[in-house]
């Protein structure tokens, strides 16, 4: 099945997408990033088709670029403080047993 990214432009004969694009991501071509469309839209970036087909859209990139990867930056950021919240609870956890092992 051809992807809209190996049909190729003008501009250049075949693109592919990078492999760490993972299967919710799509790759964009004027910003040579992977992304969740979801992100690019709460941006107002939308893609368009010369993008997917590796004709960069100067208009879009000069204005929604840096929102854009502010917000691919923002994901990450969000899953680690995920993380950090999920650990903080887990050692709250262990402290309220230990204290009810002393209770007992």
């Amino acid at each position: 099945m051809a992807t809209p990214w190996e049909k190729g432009s003008s501009t250049a004969a075949v693109c592919m997408a990078p492999a760490q694009c993972n299967t919710e991501q799509t790759y964009f071509q004027s910003l040579n990033t992977c992304a969740n469309v979801e992100c690019a839209n709460s941006f107002g970036y939308l893609y368009h088709k010369e993008d997917m087909t590796c004709g960069a859209n100067p208009k879009s990139v000069a204005v929604f670029a840096m929102l854009f990867l502010l917000c691919v930056a923002g994901e990450g950021i969000v899953v680690w403080n995920r993380k950090r919240a999920r650990r903080r609870e887990r050692a709250h956890i262990r402290l309220v047993e230990l204290v009810q092992k002393k209770i007992k």
